[in-house]
């Protein structure tokens, strides 16, 4: 379980996680310690591509769905597709849509197409058929992929099924029990839910674990999970499946003594029965982002934020903490925040022409993050506040507005950054150029995380807990 004690500094509110015990990890999150998954710009490598798997696509075909939203659904699956080295030694993958009937003749399975080009064929023959669409039966396709598809999955591989919906099924409880017992056959199950009608109780129910669901506002956003989404089947793949090993027993001579007049010694063969003895090997453990301790801040101002910037940025630290593969027992967080807004309205009688009213708005839009910087650097990672020596140091920046001193916040993050504080920079569509963003970043375009709009915000936390997790502190950038 985790503890945890809040103390106030100023501006600062530090939280300390304390090592008490470490959560114990699903099987889908393992050997990250000595596996490169992603190189920059997200590129799979080539462990990953041909890491043999059994991939299966599990796709609503709804009439909630927009004719064009399917097929922008049907090609970000064909992109997701060319990632792998498809072939029968390799990934193999399996697609079926569903609606208020699974719909079979479109279907196909893991034996029926052997190489990338027949596979993405026959995901382009999959078409938008809303007469089958009338209800979302997600528990039916769930069984009929268990049945018809990862029965004939192979031994000692990798079995993955990826879930696309855009809403709540017709009956959770059943589409629960299904998810269930396919997880419970050695399949991890990934659950994407596009639009707001998506069920996010339900999409966890589904996935094997919080790291496996994927939320987007629209199919057209589908294309920025792409790289995590490859991220997180290759981590899955990567993880050894259960094997057998058989071990028999020969039948062996054993010498027994007959007495008689004259005592000899007669070898007389005893026959032992033959037994196998089945051993499941389970996957190796490995400590969650190679056990570091990592100290985070997390650094933002609600007042130039506003209501929703804040609640954007407080949503992607839930997600940061809440990952699995930080769920170790030895991260402790922190946020360092600006002070209350002050009202900033005027009279009437105020100003008396239009440049000084828009200078005026201008400074709403202005945020002063170099104090704030200031505070992260000298009060952030003290050992008052719960900093550790030893521990990584992360500060995370988010940005939203024009900064008002570009310059004294780009000396403020040289001397964190010299100090051997990392920094992050999360820019929610701020209005800054590109080098002061660099500038600020530790390691330029690779500690940059770019949010357009609260949907993505969930997709760039997961981002940088890929990124945190295969660098160790000190290292350089993968």
């Amino acid at each position: 379980m985790l503890f945890a004690t809040l103390a106030l500094l100023g501006n600062a509110a530090i939280l300390d996680v304390i090592d008490e015990d470490s959560r114990s990890l699903d099987a889908l999150i393992k050997e990250l310690k000595n596996r490169e998954i992603r190189r920059p710009g997200g590129e799979i490598v080539e462990e990953c591509k041909s890491k043999p798997a059994d991939i299966a696509f599990i796709i609503d075909d709804s009439r909630s769905i927009y004719g064009p939203d399917f097929i922008v659904g049907m090609g970000f699956i064909q992109s997701f597709v060319s990632i792998f080295q498809i072939g029968p030694q390799d990934v193999r993958i399996a697609a079926v849509t569903f609606g208020q009937i699974v719909i079979e003749h479109s279907a196909f399975g893991f034996e029926a197409n052997n190489n990338k080009p027949e596979v993405l064929e026959a995901l382009g023959r999959i078409e938008f058929e809303p007469q089958y669409g009338g209800r979302t039966y997600t528990d039916k396709a769930i069984t009929y992929v268990r049945k018809n598809f990862f029965n004939r999955a192979r031994p000692n591989v990798k079995k993955i099924a990826i879930v696309l919906t855009d809403g709540r099924s017709n009956n959770p409880s059943k589409t629960e029990a299904e998810a269930d017992l396919l997880k419970s056959q050695d399949v991890d199950i990934i659950a994407i839910g596009v639009g707001d009608d998506a069920d996010v109780r339900e999409l966890h129910a589904i996935a094997s674990n919080p790291d496996s669901v994927f939320q987007v506002k629209s199919y057209r956003a589908l294309k920025n999970i792409i790289k995590s989404l490859g991220f997180i089947t290759c981590r899955a793949a990567s993880t050894a499946a259960p094997t057998t090993t058989t071990t028999p027993t020969t039948p062996t001579t054993t010498p027994t003594t007959t007495p008689t007049t004259t005592p000899t010694t007669t070898p007389t063969t005893t026959p032992t029965t033959t037994t196998t003895t089945t051993t499941t090997t389970p996957p190796p453990k490995a400590e969650p982002c190679d056990g570091q301790e990592i100290d985070f801040n997390f650094v933002f101002d609600p007042a130039q934020m506003g209501t929703g910037g804040t609640e954007d940025a407080i949503r992607f630290i839930k997600t940061v903490v809440s990952a699995e593969d930080l769920n170790n027992g030895k991260v402790r967080v922190g946020t360092i925040t600006g002070p209350c807004p002050d009202t900033k309205g005027f009279h009437l009688n105020r100003y008396q022409n239009l440049p000084d009213i828009l200078t005026h708005f201008d400074s709403y839009r202005t945020t002063e993050i170099y104090s704030l910087i200031t505070d992260l650097r000298m009060e952030g990672f003290e050992p008052k506040n719960g900093g550790r020596p030893k521990a990584r140091k992360v500060g995370v920046l988010f940005l939203r507005g024009k900064l008002s001193y570009p310059e004294r916040a780009k000396i403020e993050a040289k001397l964190a950054k010299l100090s051997g504080i990392e920094i992050f920079i999360v820019d929610m569509g701020s209005l800054n150029h590109e080098s002061v963003l660099e500038a600020l970043a530790s390691g330029k375009s690779s500690h940059i995380l770019r949010a357009s709009d609260s949907g993505e915000m969930i997709e760039m936390a997961r981002t940088l807990v890929a990124h945190i997790c295969k660098k160790k502190a000190g290292g350089s950038d993968c």
